[in-house]
């Protein structure tokens, strides 16, 4: 999964740049306006790619580390508990 989102990162900055690329086809003001308006739209994801990654890395070694019969959630302290 974590390689998946190093993939993902690299399709929408490679979709952001390659965006810029409108102004060949519109040579005007508004050529200029769908490439910044394209990369703003994929900025986003790129973002959360790179936010979550460090998280997937915590949690994948969190689980390769514990033993065999732990209940995680209990373990990370996110049981709900009723009154």
């Amino acid at each position: 999964m974590i390689e998946e989102t190093c993939v993902a990162e690299f399709i929408h900055v490679l979709l952001g740049v390659l965006g810029f690329f409108c102004v060949a086809i519109w040579q005007c003001w508004c050529g200029w306006l769908v490439s910044f308006l394209f990369f703003l739209g994929n900025l986003p994801f790129c973002l959360v790619q790179r936010y979550n990654r460090p998280k997937l890395v915590k949690l994948l070694r969190w689980l390769e580390s514990k033993e065999p019969g732990q209940d995680p959630v209990e373990q990370v302290g996110l049981a709900i508990q009723y009154e």
